[in-house]
């Protein structure tokens, strides 16, 4: 899952230096909580869930078998589930013919199912294929080659354009590395995650363009809060106060 925030702003150009200066620290919270370097993933059964929709799981694994995926596991990201704003409860399967794994997740509070493709490169770089909105990433990351399609594209043709990905990303002797146990599947993530919080931490954490998308496209307002947040990410740790984000904020 490479990185995606949805999160709601709530605000417009009338606001005051002070309402911007808490605009961004409620940004520069969520993000920093959203993107650690090292997240706990844990086994799962759908059972211990409410409110996900069990068909939606049933009807996608059974979608990915007829293209040759097989199931590796059920996992939860506690990291992000015991802040208190999303359900993380993932399903994971892998392609023996082409090393691609599959990932898929409902997300209750918004009753919508979201399915990705994803390739770990022997070079370090990934390749994603998903129907998660671009408009929803909060940065282009450099090492992750990422591919966004409508939500309506059919399983079979986001496999066939993954793998069109894959061949035009890796060169003759780079490969997909293959995926095939629980443990592999939280070291790829969490290679993922790793990579995300150096990159976040090295760009001051946020994009103009991210902001400009939760600002309704309203680019004075985007340049204050961008402005408020890139001098607060500049402090010493020690200087920063914590904060916590409301429970109207969402992640995915």
């Amino acid at each position: 899952m490479q990185g995606n925030l949805y999160h709601s702003l709530g605000a417009s150009m009338n606001e005051t230096h002070e309402e911007c200066v808490e605009i961004a620290e409620e940004v520069l919270a969520l993000i920093k909580d959203s993107f650690q370097p090292q997240h706990k993933f844990i086994r799962v059964d759908d059972k211990n869930f409410e409110g996900i929709d069990p068909e939606f799981y049933t009807q996608q694994q059974a979608r990915f078998e007829e293209l040759g995926f097989e199931f590796i596991c059920d996992l939860e990201d506690k990291t992000i589930s015991d802040q208190g704003k999303i359900v993380t409860f993932i399903r994971t399967m892998r392609n023996p013919a082409s090393n691609a794994m599959a990932a898929f997740y409902h997300v209750p509070i918004l009753d919508v199912g979201f399915f990705e493709i994803e390739s770990f490169l022997s070079d370090g770089r990934f390749v994603v294929s998903t129907i998660v909105p671009e408009s929803n990433k909060i940065a282009n990351w450099p090492s992750i080659n990422s591919h966004h399609y409508l939500m309506d594209i059919g399983e079979d043709v986001l496999y066939k354009n993954h793998l069109s990905n894959v061949k035009e990303t890796c060169d003759e002797n780079i490969n997909a590395i293959e995926i095939t146990s629980y443990e592999a599947v939280t070291k790829l993530l969490n290679a993922q995650n790793r990579y995300m919080h150096i990159y976040l931490q090295s760009i001051c954490w946020v994009t103009k363009e991210y902001l400009l998308n939760q600002c309704s496209g309203d680019k004075q307002l985007t340049d204050r809060v961008y402005n408020v947040i890139q001098e607060m990410a500049k402090r010493p740790t020690n200087q920063m106060q914590r904060y916590r984000c409301p429970s109207t904020v969402k992640i995915h």
